[in-house]
């Protein structure tokens, strides 16, 4: 049946008819979209409205989590929105003072009005989506643009193999990026080598440090009992936490599942009673993925930063959230038996082999590698990684993004 409809759909794109019925529906969406820009421009802008988006619709998390509240802590006048898929669930989370707006997935013209009546965007993605809408942003409108990488080395947009051959994905890139007017980095190579590249010579990259990391050098204390009591694990727990990527090319065989010999090789390694905590990637929540009994589900748990600050160890595959992890100096191990199929499909920046974690390509491996963990050569490799990227990270990028806010505001 697949075979018959493509050898439609091929007949039809060879005599051109493909491209006659589908020209009504490119001429109509061409013009709404030149309508919606239009209509961008006839807004009046709202000073000190802040819209924040934290990946298209979910919770009170990662970069602007903190520079939400950093901004209240500051007794900000403005106006907060939040943009969330899950109105009831997200504001259960948020603190007073910041609104929640219902993000359309298929007529966000609630979103677009928020958006062209805001002073500032605060977004750790691209508006790919509103972008194709039509949004336009004025010159009296900021755009922050936090971005969620941090250090990855997968690819990511435009610098995925054969991302480049879509043109509307191309073309929404280009639009939104030359809306940026700020790019937030940690780091001199990801802002000359990924941000520069990736965002199309956007705006001005701010060299200020990831505001989500600042956390990780806090008051561990405080965290770790909040997290120990959501996810009903005691203190004197030792926790493993397991963050793996997506991948849409790779079955379930590549992500771990059971975690009885991993953590009784933790124990003996490290000492004390482990649990092990996982936390999905957002895409993979939409599966029926299944774990062994001796696993905490924490995938709803809406800030993954309090989880890696109250976690001991880590293991995960080509996450960014390593590389946020590796900031506190605890032991991190790679599991990634489909290395060199993910390095085709999905591409990274540099070698896996010049982090300083160590990989492991099967269970067996990563057993070994925990077994052998050796602290002062990991703090070491750390160390110079770090360096060697140009991370300024010191805990003090939230204090930079909002004196950013405030400058801007007047």
């Amino acid at each position: 049946m697949k075979g018959a409809l493509t050898d439609k759909i091929l007949k039809a794109f060879r005599e051109g008819r493909l491209f006659r019925k589908a020209a009504p529906y490119v001429w109509l969406c061409l013009g709404l979209s030149f309508a919606v820009r239009l209509w961008c421009r006839t807004r009046k802008t709202v000073p000190g409205k802040i819209v924040f988006n934290n990946f298209h619709g979910r919770g009170f998390g990662d970069h602007q989590k903190y520079i939400a509240l950093e901004l209240l802590r500051r007794g900000f006048k403005g106006e907060m929105v939040w943009l969330a898929s899950d109105v009831e669930a997200v504001r259960r989370t948020l603190p007073p003072g910041i609104r929640v707006v219902r993000i359309g997935r298929r007529l966000p013209f609630a979103v677009l009005e928020e958006m062209a009546t805001a002073q500032f965007w605060c977004s750790n993605q691209s508006f790919t989506s509103l972008a194709a809408w039509g949004l336009d942003k004025r010159p009296d409108q900021t755009y922050i643009n936090t971005h969620h990488g941090s250090l990855g080395i997968k690819r990511i947009g435009s610098d995925i193999p054969h991302a480049r051959s879509i043109p509307l994905r191309e073309y929404v890139l280009r639009r939104d990026a030359a809306m940026i007017d700020h790019l937030i980095s940690n780091a001199t190579w990801e802002s000359d080598f990924v941000y520069r590249r990736r965002f199309y010579g956007c705006g001005k990259v701010e060299l200020f440090g990831h505001p989500r990391n600042d956390v990780l050098f806090g008051d561990r204390a405080e965290v770790r009992r909040k997290v120990a009591a959501a996810l009903d694990f005691s203190a004197e727990d030792r926790i493993l936490f397991y963050a793996p990527t997506y991948r849409n090319m790779s079955g379930r065989d590549v992500y771990l599942h059971d975690f009885g010999d991993i953590l009784s090789a933790c124990a003996r390694r490290f000492g004390g009673t482990w649990r092990a905590v996982v936390r999905l990637h957002p895409i993979m929540r939409r599966t029926d993925f299944r774990f062994g009994t001796d696993v905490v589900d924490a995938t709803d748990y809406p800030d993954i930063q309090e989880l890696m600050v109250a976690a001991d160890a880590m293991i995960s595959d080509y996450s960014s959230c390593m590389f946020d992890f590796m900031l506190t100096r605890r032991p991190v191990f790679v599991y990634a038996p489909d290395l060199t199929e993910y390095q085709r499909v999905q591409g990274f920046y540099y070698p896996m082999s010049e982090t300083p974690f160590p990989i492991a390509g099967d269970e067996r491996e990563l057993l070994d590698g925990i077994g052998s963990f050796n602290e002062a050569k990991c703090r070491a490799g750390v160390e110079a990684f770090l360096k060697g990227k140009g991370c300024i990270e010191d805990g003090h990028a939230t204090e930079r993004v909002a004196d950013l806010i405030q400058e801007r505001m007047g």
